[in-house]
């Protein structure tokens, strides 16, 4: 079962809500988001080899061949999941962040907000808890960090994944942003703290960051999603892009790799040796024209699986109507590197339900893979 659970702007605050998934059946995805057409999948980006070693990948992101996954079916529903706070830090905006599982009880590291649009202060660092993944309260009233510490950070910072190291250390790894709710990114960094509730420090130096002028990766890199690889080591999954514009698309999704969680290397095929894949390669690229995830690749989310790992990610482009229409789909991998398109994606769309998205996170907890999405009509507007 998939749960998507979404925080919405109503009045003048954020509640929440939930999108319950099952792949067992129920009802149809279009009862609730209006007719997601069946695509085919658009292609991958890497030949297959194993994480954490650097891998061979094509010359070409947007152009290599992928094997189609089954198609999942999907039920949604709606719920509430975590409303807003009161008239302080985070009442008027929540962005779901890092999820982390601990004995059954999920933590949820969120990005609150207490103001709207131009005028949007940097986010601040929450934590609220779950023992069903569908109902969150806050830990604290007040929040845990904001990383204003650090010049590097820029406007901000948006927590996008967590783990807890083998000596008991929590990590959480975010992007910076040049100003709140840009959904362009910045380098990449990392807080650690002994306990859930802090303190937490941020590193001195980011851990990841932009490429040369004419890399892919060289105007921002944004939404990190860490996993252990089976030898212990860390793999970080990330978009990255130079200027993601839909005539010429080129945010796609990278991966480094790292000994210990705070030495990163960005993977690398020797075999491209000019711009804008001459320093390090992407590993996921758009998919076929006239597809979905045509114009771009974003926000991946990844979790091990028995089979090896599941992917969530995200594409937009401009719809009928003022705004983007925003989209998910699903891609699979046996090691990590080598990601098969799920046949009938994207599995959610905001098309007709709503009109802004930001960020979301995925884990899979108690048997369901939950997905956390916040939602508005607009950044301005509900």
């Amino acid at each position: 079962m998939i749960v998507v659970q979404q925080m919405r702007r109503f009045g003048a605050g954020f509640a929440a809500l939930a999108l319950v998934a099952s792949s067992c059946g129920g009802e149809d995805i279009t009862a609730t988001t209006e007719a997601l057409s069946t695509t085919t999948p658009g292609p991958s980006v890497a030949t297959s080899t194993s994480v954490p070693e650097v891998s061979t990948t094509t010359a070409a992101a947007p152009t290599t061949t992928t094997t189609e996954a089954p198609p999942p079916s999907f039920a949604l529903d709606f719920r509430p999941v975590l409303g807003p706070g009161e008239p302080v830090w985070d009442s008027n905006f929540l962005v779901p962040g890092a999820l982390i599982d601990v004995d059954g009880l999920l933590h949820l590291f969120y990005n609150g907000h207490d103001i709207q649009g131009t005028s949007a202060t940097r986010a601040a660092i929450g934590l609220a808890t779950s023992d069903d993944g569908k109902f969150f309260g806050r830990v604290l009233d007040e929040p845990l960090f904001d990383a204003a510490e650090r010049a590097w950070t820029d406007a901000g910072i948006v927590v996008s994944s967590g783990l807890i190291l083998e000596d008991g250390t929590w990590a959480l790894y975010f992007h910076t942003v040049s100003r709140p709710f840009s959904q362009r990114g910045g380098v990449i960094g990392r807080a650690t703290a002994e306990r859930a509730e802090g303190p937490w420090i941020v590193d001195p130096e980011p851990l990841l960051e932009l490429g040369s002028e004419g890399e892919w990766d060289g105007s921002g890199l944004s939404h990190p999603s860490v996993v252990r690889a089976a030898d212990g080591s860390f793999v970080m999954y990330y978009d990255a892009h130079i200027r993601d514009e839909d005539v010429n698309p080129d945010r796609f999704i990278g991966l480094a790799t790292s000994p210990d969680g705070a030495t990163w290397t960005k993977h690398d095929d020797p075999a491209t040796a000019e711009a804008p894949f001459a320093e390090s390669d992407p590993i996921f690229g758009v998919g076929a024209e006239g597809e979905w995830d045509a114009l771009r690749v974003q926000h991946p989310s990844v979790i091990e699986t028995t089979d090896g790992y599941a992917m969530l990610y995200m594409s937009n482009h401009k719809g009928a109507q003022p705004g983007l229409v925003w989209e998910w789909g699903i891609a699979t991998s046996a090691d990590g590197m080598s990601w098969e398109r799920s046949d009938g994606d994207p599995f959610w769309t905001t098309k007709g339900v709503f009109g802004f998205i930001t960020s979301s996170g995925f884990i899979e907890f108690k048997g369901e893979w939950i997905m956390l999405v916040d939602a508005a009509g607009s950044i301005t507007t509900p």
